[in-house]
């Protein structure tokens, strides 16, 4: 498919079959990391460091989808952040629903948590991005202590 594109001359459909060939990796490596559990933060805490296996194993790959995920030609941006919507959704609910929200303190908006979980990962894939450099250890790190601390702000006492 790919020389068909290129024989057309066709870059942006090029670009955008290897930005969902690379994201399709990517979604199956985060998958094989996911196990049963009730617990909100370790699903997050799965997918994430299955995210960081990736980085080492296809640092490449990586790199491409985070160039593409912040991409400045409109056209191109447009389209893979429709994509990211859509899969942001999804992803958001299939956290959210296996998850026991009994153990989350009354009140608690997890669509919001979610929201601002996201917002901390994307400053960190912009970091990378911006450097050019992928750093997996220092996320895992960084994103473990947050948890700690968002399960503290965020749980029942008894949860925690």
């Amino acid at each position: 498919m790919s020389a068909w594109l290129v024989a057309r001359g066709n870059k942006k459909e090029l670009y955008l079959y290897l930005w969902e060939h690379a994201c399709r990796l990517y979604r199956e490596k985060v998958r094989k990391g996911d196990t049963q559990t009730t617990d909100l933060f370790e699903i997050l805490c799965q997918r994430v460091l299955a995210g960081c296996v990736f980085m080492r194993e296809a640092p490449t790959i990586y790199l491409f989808i985070l160039r593409a995920f912040f991409e400045e030609n409109p056209e191109i941006r447009e389209e893979l952040q429709n994509h990211y919507k859509t899969a942001y959704l999804h992803g958001t609910e299939d956290i959210r629903g296996p998850a026991d929200m009994d153990l989350f303190r009354p009140g608690i908006d997890t669509r919001l948590l979610l929201e601002e979980i996201n917002g901390y990962l994307l400053s960190c894939y912009w970091k990378m991005f911006s450097t050019g450099e992928l750093n997996p250890d220092s996320l895992e790190k960084d994103f473990l202590k947050r948890v700690g601390q968002w399960k503290r702000v965020y749980l029942k006492e008894r949860n925690h």
